[in-house]
């Protein structure tokens, strides 16, 4: 008895299976002689789609593999010791050299402070640095005793001394 109400279940969803895939069908097909060309018509159509996505998967597989050649040559340039040694030590030679012939902001303060008193408004627009900068380099040259400051004007109006004079000499 209950293998009697299994089968006749399991043959009424078959049933049922069968009624809803073919009332999904356009009314036109429920012909036999019409459904082998629809058929071939969906497979042409899921074979178009198909290698759409094929397509893609290969342009996704192009742009990982050009990502690993470029990690590849990135690891090459960083394991070779030797040529980036060379790279930083040809850096750091032209730094110096930059720095060496390149006069100091300070020495530049104090040649132009022979010529007549300056302010840190003054510094900031000769040597194209921020105020703030401009006015930590003079209070430096203040406290070395480069520089005096006129305490009563605002901004402080800088001359220089003799032991700035003297350290233009030695330079």
């Amino acid at each position: 008895m209950i293998v009697v109400a299994l089968v006749e279940g399991v043959l009424a969803y078959f049933l049922f299976r069968v009624y809803t895939s073919r009332s999904r069908l356009p009314d036109e097909i429920n012909d036999s002689s019409v459904l082998i060309p629809y058929i071939e018509k969906r497979i042409k159509e899921q074979d178009v789609k198909l290698a759409d996505v094929l397509v893609k998967l290969e342009i996704v597989e192009t742009m990982m593999n050009r990502r690993s050649f470029q990690r590849s040559q990135l690891t090459q340039s960083l394991i070779s010791n030797e040529d980036l040694g060379e790279r930083i030590a040809k850096k750091e030679d032209a730094l110096h050299d930059l720095r060496e012939n390149r006069p100091s902001s300070e020495k530049m303060v104090l040649e132009a402070l022979t010529k007549n008193d300056l302010t840190a408004v003054d510094v900031m627009n000769m040597l194209g640095c921020t105020r703030e900068h401009a006015a930590r380099l003079m209070k430096s040259l203040f406290v070395q005793g480069f520089v005096v400051r006129d305490d009563k004007k605002r901004p402080f109006v800088y001359s220089i001394t003799e032991e700035g004079r003297k350290s233009l000499d030695h330079a």
